[in-house]
């Protein structure tokens, strides 16, 4: 029942998305529904690893994977996993208003860490913290 639920899912998904990856989303609703938690305990971790946490599991499905990239979702201080042209989150794939891409390896250590502890729940826009970074990257 539940492999068929994922599968169900994979469809549906790329229908918008072809070239998404079974495993990947796969993994990201495993990860999510990890011995049937709850639908609180889901949210309390979609939550957890949204914003700058989100940094940690793009980090993740990058180990995990072992290719793509970790950038930030610019304008919006979001983490994705970028794989294949592909923005993967907590929730999946990210879907949002993205200007652009930007691997995190172009960072300084100062800004990235600015940027992990924006608070998960107070979407930011990324002029504000990295200005200097974004005026030479337009």
């Amino acid at each position: 029942m539940i492999d068929n639920d994922i599968n169900l899912l994979i469809d549906a998904i790329q229908v918008y998305y072809p070239d998404a990856d079974p495993e990947v989303i796969r993994f990201t609703h495993r990860f999510l529904t990890h011995n049937n938690q709850s639908k609180c305990d889901v949210q309390m971790l979609q939550r957890h690893f949204g914003g700058g946490h989100s940094y940690y599991f793009a980090q993740l499905l990058q180990a995990n994977f072992n290719r793509g990239k970790v950038c930030i979702a610019a304008p919006y201080a979001r983490f994705v996993w970028l794989d294949n042209n592909i923005p993967y989150t907590i929730e999946g794939i990210y879907n949002s208003c993205v200007q652009k891409f930007i691997p995190v390896d172009e960072l300084n250590k100062w800004e990235l860490q600015r940027l992990i502890q924006v608070s998960p729940n107070e979407p930011i826009c990324l002029d504000k913290y990295l200005s200097d970074f974004l005026v030479t990257h337009r």
